[in-house]
């Protein structure tokens, strides 16, 4: 059976109950838990079989969010770069030779 990841929402009043919760992470694994939340992976048929008899909790597939580019630490492109290198080295003679 293929695993597939998953977050599991309590939709019931209050915290999530803690028999629920055990009996959860006793049959699938859970990767991470948040005040009215898991993030389990599991088989999407054994998981569904299992919350028929909770109804409290929703099985939704897990969202991943964008990401942030962080590849380059300088976002400018490489003629921007030039033009900066430039600027710099142009204001360095003339200080130096100021002084």
């Amino acid at each position: 059976m293929k695993t597939q990841r998953f977050v599991l929402t309590y939709t019931g009043e209050g915290p999530m109950p803690s028999g629920d919760v055990k009996q959860l992470k006793e049959q699938v694994s859970v990767l991470d838990q948040r005040s009215q939340s898991l993030l389990v992976e599991d088989a999407p048929e054994h998981l569904s079989r299992m919350l028929q008899t909770m109804p409290r909790w929703q099985a939704g597939p897990e969202r991943m969010r964008g990401t942030l580019n962080l590849g380059s630490r300088f976002p400018l492109g490489l003629h921007h770069r030039w033009w900066i290198l430039v600027l710099i080295g142009l204001s360095l003679l003339i200080y130096f030779t100021l002084y």
